[in-house]
């Protein structure tokens, strides 16, 4: 756009430009009160090339605001402390569909010695930030021990400061970078509808900084309807992604098509632990992680974790591919024994190959887990006298898709004291009531049979008695006190 001969003002109609207020783009004397008083009109505020001190806070009251950055455009950032009151960001929006939009890479905000959030919105909707670069400056900073302070950018709200609506924010095509606490820093129960799509996010955190956690994006307390599409974040001091109810349930999340690599902790992570404030009760619902690219992180590619409190329900884990990270490739982690913590899990279409200890496992207490080769322990006893069995080998592995499970199981015994018929159970899930009983052929050695052993778990049941099918004519079959009995096939649930 041309500039008129006798101002810096746009022609008509366009935007207010920072120089008719007194900004100086030599980055020598302080633009701030420039910058204020032109984005105090709203509107649309150009900010030409060139280098702009912004050694106080920098604010976007009016609703409808956007902040635009030519190309070669600096903005150095300074002198905001890292406080509550109001927040310590050193842009701070506090309107609605307010947006800071770059040129493109070159457009930057640069932090400089100070601790606050370069860019942050507080309990408003319908912000955009999109085409600049935002470097966190971090080998001028340290983090502090409230690490809501020290991100690139912070998206907060929440009904306890007053939002009423959901933020619904959008973060697109923005390089975020050398921060010294996160990437992207998203919290509260209002801050839902977030989209952090085509960014490149990495170097976040600082080494030898007890302090300073180092995630590229952090989403804590409740949020729903998030979404982290198609962006690169790599080599940040812990996790790619990080996400926590904290304490309020949320959900309906999609991290879909990134590509996360050499972070400190797992590419992406979701915990429901007592030290990320999580409790009894709350957690998250509704996620779906697919297609992403998930490698050389120190943990997992992929990792979801409840200790003893919060849950995470109905999860799909579909086509990532998990790749030489230091523990695994993809882990669902539950140690609370109550039911459902961690439940309706499907994990599809994955692949995990050359990670250190575990490619794709699942922790015993997770339910209804579909997709994953899980181990269950089979058991022979008498139908008259259970008795004991003698084993020399006992072992049994599943795998559930649908309502269907897949299943073998392998017993050697080599003494008994039961009597009666034979009765296999054990199996890891009962079985369905509604569908037909499967009859699976079974392998038997040393058993003292008559026709063909043949054997499914009873309906609604985890056992049945083995039998033998000879000339079409059943029989069950009588306790042996040493045999060998292998079985492979499937059943309803």
């Amino acid at each position: 756009m041309s500039l008129t001969k006798v101002s810096y003002s746009m022609i008509q109609g366009a935007a207010y430009n920072v120089l008719d207020f007194g900004a100086d783009p030599t980055g020598v004397a302080s633009s701030v009160t420039a910058f204020n008083a032109a984005l105090a009109l709203g509107g649309t505020v150009y900010v030409p090339s060139g280098i702009y001190k912004l050694d106080a806070r920098v604010n976007l009251l009016v609703n409808g605001t956007t902040l635009w950055l030519d190309a070669n455009t600096t903005l150095t950032l300074s002198g905001v402390p890292a406080t509550q009151s109001p927040f310590g960001d050193q842009i701070y929006v506090y309107a609605n569909n307010c947006a800071v939009i770059g040129s493109g890479p070159s457009s930057l905000l640069q932090l400089s010695s100070s601790q606050a959030n370069a860019l942050g919105i507080l309990h408003h909707s319908g912000f955009m930030v999109k085409d600049l670069t935002i470097d966190g400056g971090k080998s001028t900073s340290s983090a502090i021990a409230d690490d809501t302070f020290g991100s690139g950018l912070s998206i907060i709200a929440t009904t306890a400061g007053g939002a009423t609506t959901d933020v619904n924010a959008t973060v697109d095509n923005c390089v975020i970078r050398n921060c010294v606490q996160y990437g992207v820093n998203i919290y509260g129960d209002q801050s839902n509808g977030i989209k952090i799509v085509n960014c490149n996010i990495y170097s976040i955190g600082k080494s030898g900084d007890s302090l300073s956690v180092g995630s590229g994006i952090v989403s804590a307390r409740s949020v729903t309807d998030l979404n982290i599409l198609n962006n690169v974040i790599k080599n940040n001091k812990f996790h790619g992604v990080f996400v926590s109810s904290a304490g309020v349930n949320g959900g309906d999340h999609i991290i879909a098509a990134n590509n996360i690599h050499q972070n400190g902790g797992s590419g992406i992570g979701y915990f429901e632990q007592t030290d990320y404030s999580s409790v009894s009760g709350a957690g998250l619902n509704q996620i779906a992680v697919t297609g992403n690219v998930c490698w050389g992180n120190t943990r997992s590619g992929i990792q979801f974790n409840v200790d003893t409190v919060g849950f995470i329900k109905n999860i799909s884990i579909t086509g990532n591919t998990c790749s030489d990270n230091t523990y695994g490739g993809i882990e669902i982690n539950c140690t609370n024994t109550t039911p459902n913590i961690v439940s309706n899990v499907v994990v599809f279409g994955n692949q995990a190959i050359g990670n250190g200890t575990i490619q794709i496992n699942a922790g015993q207490y997770v339910s209804n887990l579909q997709g994953i080769t899980r181990p269950f322990t089979p058991i022979v006893y008498g139908s008259t006298i259970a008795g004991t069995a003698t084993y020399v080998s006992q072992y049994g592995s599943y795998v559930q898709n649908n309502n269907i499970i897949n299943f073998e199981l392998s017993m050697e015994w080599s003494a008994h004291t039961g009597t009666g018929n034979i009765i296999i159970g054990g199996m890891p899930i009962i079985a369905s009531s509604s569908e037909p009983q499967s009859t699976n052929f079974v392998f038997s050695n040393a058993l003292t049979i008559t026709g063909q052993a043949v054997w499914g778990p009873q309906s609604s049941q985890t056992y049945n008695t083995l039998g033998a099918i000879n000339n079409g004519s059943y029989t069950a079959v009588a306790m042996d006190t040493a045999a060998l009995v292998r079985i492979t096939g499937t059943y309803f649930v």
